[in-house]
């Protein structure tokens, strides 16, 4: 595994709630470093293992032949505690974001769930309701992916 401690900082921030995120440099490309977040049920473990979750679901994703991000597991050690980490190659360009769907939700004003809703229809009401981006487009992404998924 890399350990991304010494690695450059970069001045980027990345929204999310699943653990916190750094903007590093590795082999001269910029990725989101990913750090576990605090357990909420079971307090008695230092942090959850999402970041091996994350690296390992891309992992097999990538082997069927679904496009995923590029991912590198880590360790990363912050005031004497070293933990592990899923670096995500950063895949914007300069003057592109990305925005997260619970913000695009929240644009929608008769959401019921304030934009945290999860289930298949919430998530299709919302591409169909809002207005940031041509939802044709993100639907046959969407169909796409579904049929991907279908097939393996």
């Amino acid at each position: 595994m890399i350990d991304f401690t010494n690695s450059i900082k970069k001045n980027k921030a990345y929204a999310g709630a699943n653990g916190s995120k750094i903007a590093v440099v590795y082999n001269g490309e910029q990725y989101m470093l990913k750090f576990p977040p605090f357990p909420t049920i079971n307090k008695g473990i230092s942090y959850t293992n999402s970041c091996i979750s994350e690296y390992i679901g891309c992992k097999i994703f990538e082997s069927v032949g679904i496009p995923v991000q590029e991912t590198i597991l880590g360790t990363y050690t912050s005031n004497g505690k070293t933990k592990i980490v899923v670096a995500c190659k950063d895949f914007t360009k300069p003057g592109i974001t990305i925005q997260d769907f619970a913000s695009l939700k929240n644009r929608i004003i008769d959401s019921e769930r304030n934009g945290y809703g999860i289930d298949l229809a919430d998530i299709l009401s919302t591409i169909e309701a809002q207005t940031s981006i041509d939802s044709e487009s993100v639907s046959y992404t969407h169909l796409r992916a579904h049929e991907t998924l279908m097939n393996l």
